[in-house]
Order: C-alpha cells, then structure tokens, then sequence
C-alpha cells in the first residue's frame, strides 16, 4: 500500500511541475512569469539592457500587499516623452503616463495628481539607469514628484520596480512610504492595447 501511495505522490509531483506549477498569488512564492489575470511575485535581475523604450499603451495594472495579500486592481497608460525630455536627472526617461488605481487599497501612500498628463510634471514617469547593483527601471508615481523643474522632499512616494520585462507586459516589486512608514508588495502589468 505505501508503495502504491508513494507513487501517487510522485505522480502528482511530476504533474505539478509538467503544469508549470504555478503558486498562489497570497502565499509570497517566486514563480518565472504569470498568466494574464493571475498576479504572482517574479524574480530579477533585469537584464544588462532591459528598458521600456517602446512600451507604449494601455496596461491592467494589479498591486498586491505583502503580508494579508490584499491586491488592487487598475489601468496604466504610458506614452514616449517629449524630445526635450528624454533625461532627468541621472536616469533615461523615455515613457511617461498616467495611473487610475487606489493606492491605499494596498496599504501604499496616496500620491497627488496621478491623472496629470503634463509631460513637464505626469502621473507616472519611468525612471532606467545603470547603478553598481545593475539595471533599474522603475514607475515613479505622482507628478508632484515627478516635476521637471524641482524635486520633491520628504514628500510620500510609491514606486513599481521592474523586475521581468515581457511581451505581454512587466512585472516586479513595489514601494511606498513617507518619512519612517513603509509599505511593499508586488505588481503585474498586462499590455491590454498598443
């Protein structure tokens, strides 16, 4: 009889895997990208030269919390910024957008104006640079800190952390906080029009 249970269990163990196993959104596990509709943690790095560039359109953006896994769901819209625009600070800024998604549902800071399509202060701003740690390419929400003309300080922020770039959208790791308060989670975007 154990030989036979035993058995099973492999069975079921190579049918896991042969399916791609895939983990629950809640439970904190890795898995190597998710299926339209099911939101799951991935892994980085990003490779060498991993950018948005041409990433335009119309995205379903879901954001879940570390911890209860609450999640939220919204939409993303990322446009090519101005020529003139193209560099902020240290870091290639080639998309810019706006955001429709409520933050506090995941425990994330409420940013202002994340509707702004003002390429000179947008709701969203993608943010690429090469650091000692490698790529990075991040969302910065809300066009107070998003400002061409100065930056904000000690002001709250929430930022989306690339982590996998994909055909069918990019995924990755979140952060929001002010002064000593932070929260995170993690996030999909699925291109949901060009």
């Amino acid at each position: 009889m154990r030989g036979v249970a035993a058995g099973a269990l492999a069975g079921l163990v190579a049918l896991t895997s042969a399916c791609g196993g895939r983990a629950n959104p809640g439970d904190g596990a890795v898995s190597s990208g998710p299926a339209p509709g099911a939101c799951v943690q991935v892994a980085g790095p990003l490779s060498e030269d991993a950018t948005l560039a041409g990433a335009e359109g119309r995205y379903r953006l879901t954001m879940v919390a570390s911890g209860d896994g609450t999640s939220v769901d919204g939409s993303l819209t990322l446009v090519t910024r101005p020529a003139g625009m193209l560099v902020q600070s240290d870091a290639e800024t080639p998309l810019s957008g706006d955001v429709d998604i409520s933050l506090t549902q995941v425990g994330a800071q409420p940013v202002r104006e994340l509707a702004s399509e003002d390429p000179a202060a947008p709701g969203v701003l993608v943010l690429e640079s090469d650091g000692t740690s490698g790529r990075s390419v991040l969302l910065r929400f809300g066009s107070e800190s998003n400002r061409i003309d100065r930056q904000a300080v000690d002001a709250a922020f929430t930022v989306l952390d690339v982590q996998r770039i994909e055909d069918a959208g990019f995924f990755g790791a979140w952060r929001s906080g002010v002064r000593t308060e932070r929260t995170e989670g993690y996030f999909c975007a699925w291109r949901s029009s060009p």
